[in-house]
């Protein structure tokens, strides 16, 4: 490891299914193994596993999806560091 540089801070985008409540999916991160689901307020943890029906998909896929939910594309850069 370079001294002074620490590890990029990186977060994985899954998208669940549609849904007659959320027709678009929702869109979910998990950073070092813990889940967050974007709400309209922010990133809220999960508490239970990965839904099985949850996609990765692609950074642009997850700003595509912001757009469309009405959500800034900067906050997939907001999603939480997991605090265990």
């Amino acid at each position: 490891m370079i001294r002074g540089v620490t590890r990029a801070y990186s977060s994985r985008f899954l998208r669940t299914v549609p849904t007659m409540a959320f027709p678009a999916g929702r869109l979910l991160a998990v950073v070092s193994g813990r889940i967050y689901l974007l709400a309209s307020d922010g990133w809220d943890p999960l508490a239970t596993p990965r839904p099985h029906s949850a996609l990765p998909i692609e950074r642009s896929e997850a700003e595509a999806l912001c757009r469309r939910l009405g959500h800034p594309i900067g906050v997939l850069d907001s999603v939480p560091e997991a605090d265990y």
